[in-house]
């Protein structure tokens, strides 16, 4: 099903505590799965992401950093699903 719990089990690491290797290859296997990035972006990347950047405010498990930001920056399928949000976004004008 490629949820990111069972993803994150199957690297026998708890959810909350990816690396951007973790982020990384959980894209690769939703692409690989004939998912789309529109897919994978809105599906499954934004609502973890999401969940990291909630982390970075909660006092009980404070996060200094967003491994899925990380992970676009430093891997090419990841930044490919980041993208997505960069590519479809019709409020953003081209400058001149």
């Amino acid at each position: 099903s490629n949820s990111w719990l069972e993803h994150m089990a199957d690297q026998g690491r708890h959810h909350a505590l990816a690396t951007p290797d973790h982020v990384d290859t959980w894209c690769h296997q939703l692409l690989d799965n004939g998912r789309n990035r529109r897919t994978c972006y809105e599906s499954y990347y934004i609502r973890i992401y999401s969940f990291y950047d909630y982390l970075k405010t909660n006092c009980q498990h404070p996060h200094l950093y967003n491994p899925l930001l990380l992970a676009a920056i430093e891997y090419d399928t990841t930044r490919s699903v980041w993208m997505y949000r960069v590519d479809s976004r019709p409020e953003v004008i081209e400058r001149e």
